[in-house]
């Protein structure tokens, strides 16, 4: 099974850098992808987000739910402020053993290798709406397992959901908000969260 998987992650790897998965195929990606000056910026309908000079500094804005049409990366600010209302679910896309020691408190486990063997849970399927808003995460900074989660259950038609974000700063993030966590062992993950960032 390794094996299938290290293939498949090597055929998507070169696919991209071939850019045979175009937006065509993979609308989420298409908004992943960073434009000439090597940042992200989403698109809608096309379209390039307005990313001039007058735009307010993110971290100086009251978070807003939903977040701007287009957008797909999102700050824990924001993802907070959606968790405290129960505005979308919230999916850990790190392996199972990650997800049992420390998670969000009250998020689902789909691991990038579970879609790639088994699929969703029937239970998260059966669960959650197409319509509810996914907040995906990982271990944050060049992780980009929560990508490639999110790109399978927004592009694919066995998932197709509609609603897709990217909690940017993974659960790194979320740990040095101080926000709520569940988990066999969080005392002992926050620890080491806040250890690597000293």
């Amino acid at each position: 099974m390794k094996k299938v998987l290290l293939q498949t992650c090597v055929i998507a790897a070169v696919a991209t850098w071939a850019g045979v998965l175009s937006a065509q195929f993979w609308p989420l990606r298409a908004k992943l992808q960073p434009t000439g000056n090597g940042q992200n910026h989403s698109q809608t309908n096309g379209e390039p987000s307005d990313t001039g000079s007058d735009s307010p500094d993110p971290g100086s804005a009251e978070p807003t739910w939903p977040p701007a049409a287009g957008e797909v990366m999102i700050d824990v600010a924001t993802a907070y402020l959606a968790w405290e209302n129960g505005y979308a679910e919230f999916v850990d896309a790190r392996s199972e053993e990650e997800y049992e020691r420390a998670r969000v408190m009250g998020a689902w486990n789909i691991s990038q290798a579970d879609l790639a063997h088994s699929g969703a849970p029937s239970d998260f399927v059966e669960f959650v709406g197409k319509n509810v808003p996914l907040i995906i995460y990982c271990e944050g900074g060049d992780c980009d397992t929560s990508e490639n989660v999110a790109i399978r259950m927004h592009d694919e038609d066995e998932y197709d959901y509609q609603t897709v974000y990217i909690l940017k700063p993974g659960i790194p993030g979320w740990v040095k908000a101080g926000h709520p966590l569940d988990g066999a062992d969080v005392e002992g993950f926050t620890a080491e969260v806040e250890a690597y960032e000293e």
